[in-house]
């Protein structure tokens, strides 16, 4: 077990939790709550997923695949590698958040875990439109095909939009967060001094 001992006024507080339990849920909640977005595009190694900031997390990218395809020229001279890259791209919930934090024993994170902010926890098709837009621009210009595809996705994704509120439940999950995590109030001994 876990233990994060913290003072909030006139108390201590003792947070405890199964630390393997909480990396499981993890794990759980990116597997069944996150978007899924399979990418598909050819680019230089500086776009590869592994280059960009914060992506150090082998759960954010799966079914990884990089080929090389050609040499090109910069418009400075240099010659870059392009690559073609195939993978599904992993849009966590706000929830796995908390859970990384709590597990860095960030006790902020309670506040959320424990009053869920919905507007945060927005894990929905706008993602999945703001996903394709994204991918339409960095889509080789030469490749219409591609280009075509993804905006008639973008297409059905709007209609649907328009039709239904499609979010991922996760309420199950901050439940289950909230029973894994103990919360223990100490009071602070007031020491009076006599004279």
């Amino acid at each position: 077990m876990e233990e994060i001992t913290y003072t909030k006024g006139c108390y201590n507080y003792v947070v405890t939790y199964d630390r393997l339990e909480l990396i499981k849920l993890r794990i759980e909640v990116v597997e069944n709550a996150s978007v899924v977005m399979h990418c598909d595009y050819n680019g230089p190694s500086s776009k590869s997923p592994y280059n960009r900031k914060n992506n150090n997390d082998s759960l954010e990218f799966k079914n990884f695949k990089e080929e090389y395809v050609r040499t090109d020229k910069t418009l400075d001279g240099e010659k870059e590698e392009i690559y073609h890259y195939e993978y599904d791209s992993y849009l966590f919930p706000y929830i796995e958040e908390l859970i990384t934090r709590l597990l860095n024993k960030d006790v902020s994170a309670l506040e959320d875990i424990y009053n869920p902010d919905l507007v945060k926890e927005a894990v929905s098709i706008y993602y999945q439109i703001n996903f394709l837009e994204r991918k339409l621009l960095r889509t080789d210009s030469r490749n219409l095909d591609e280009k075509i595809e993804i905006l008639h996705k973008l297409e059905d994704l709007v209609k649907e939009a328009k039709d239904t509120k499609k979010d991922v439940p996760v309420l199950k999950y901050y439940e289950r967060l909230q029973n894994m995590v103990k919360i223990e109030k100490i009071p602070v001994l007031n020491i009076s001094w006599e004279k």
